[in-house]
């Protein structure tokens, strides 16, 4: 069996990919294999991947239906042989010795997971923003509980994909799985359900990965599913219960669902959609309304959790309708000046 399993969706990344799969299989670390998981690609992307595993058989290639990446990279976990797994996106590239370097640590210090530093690069490989490490040094789960708290939500460190490298039992211990369907920070929600099995972890001082910056890593979130995000940030909350920590950083953690569930009802009135099916959807979540507390949040989006916490779907409809009059006579007022 392979040392590591290195999982690659594949989605129309033809003019990448053959550059990502050298990245590692030019790794000085040999002992690995290389899980291809073609997406449907429509490109030439599969016959890329086809004639890498001809040219080395540490490749294997898994063509399926188009499903999406969360799709993808739960199939490649299905097929990991690896006592490691690390995943890698089909347009970037791996560190040149990064799991030589690893591995000798890894030998030495018996982690569940390694977590590293990356580099954002642009299209020439210019670097854009470095990507390091809040500390170096081991965690336990309660060091890892507090360190995603104090760092998280400064640069999303916890939920990049490919910057940490993590055992095979640790995921057949969480059972994690990526959310199908999920188009923003599935990631996260995978790492969410994965880090309650964590007993050791470690923040390495080195670089993993560089990660690549085109206008597609942006486009696609320009439409948030607001639904979707409050739903990870639950299992953000269950992990911390799970560790016994959720009183400790209970207004971060619950301060993040009242967010977005304000937000499910902001954004529904701001595409002219009828509020009363987000308003159901938070109202018949008790996980949900056990957040809810206006004083999360400021000015308008305050009033709306006032009005959710009491159940009065008139009042924020009401509210929603005297602000669309206000800002129809602000516009006006604005126009004619």
């Amino acid at each position: 069996m392979p040392e590591i399993s290195v999982i690659i969706p594949v989605f129309n990344k033809y003019k990448y990919i053959e550059n990502s799969l050298r990245s590692v299989l030019e790794q000085p670390f040999r002992d690995l294999e290389v899980i291809a998981v073609n997406d449907g690609s429509t490109d030439e992307s599969l016959a890329v991947l086809n004639q890498m595993a001809e040219a080395d058989q540490r490749v294997r290639v898994i063509d399926i239906p188009n499903g999406g990446v969360s799709h993808a990279r739960n199939v490649g976990l299905s097929h990991a042989r690896g006592q490691w797994i690390q995943f890698l996106d089909a347009d970037d590239l791996l560190e040149p010795e990064y799991f030589s370097k690893v591995m000798d640590f890894l030998k030495e210090n018996p982690v569940d997971i390694l977590f590293s530093g990356f580099t954002m690069v642009d299209p020439n490989m210019n670097p854009i923003k470095e990507i390091d490490l809040p500390e170096e040094g081991f965690k336990n789960q309660e060091q890892l509980c507090h360190s995603f708290i104090q760092y998280q939500y400064e640069n999303g460190f916890f939920g990049f994909i490919s910057n940490k490298l993590f055992r095979h039992r640790l995921w057949e211990k969480s059972g994690a799985r990526f959310p199908v369907g999920t188009t923003l920070a599935e990631d996260l929600d995978f790492y969410a359900r994965l880090y309650p099995a964590v007993e050791t972890a470690y923040f390495w001082n080195g670089k993993s990965f560089y990660y690549l910056q085109t206008e597609t890593n942006y486009v696609r979130n320009v439409k948030i599913d607001y639904c979707s995000q409050l739903e990870i940030h639950l299992d953000i909350k269950a992990w911390f219960q799970k560790s016994g920590l959720y009183l400790t950083y209970k207004d971060q953690l619950d301060s993040k669902i009242a967010q977005y569930a304000a937000y499910i009802l902001f954004y529904a009135h701001e595409d002219g959609k009828d509020l009363s099916e987000g308003f159901a959807f938070l109202r018949g979540r008790p996980e949900i309304m056990g957040c809810i507390d206006f004083r999360y949040m400021n000015g308008f989006y305050k009033l709306i959790l006032m009005a959710l916490k009491k159940g009065n779907l008139s009042a924020i409809n009401g509210m929603f309708a005297i602000r669309s009059v206000a800002r129809s006579l602000y516009r006006s007022i604005k126009h004619h000046e």
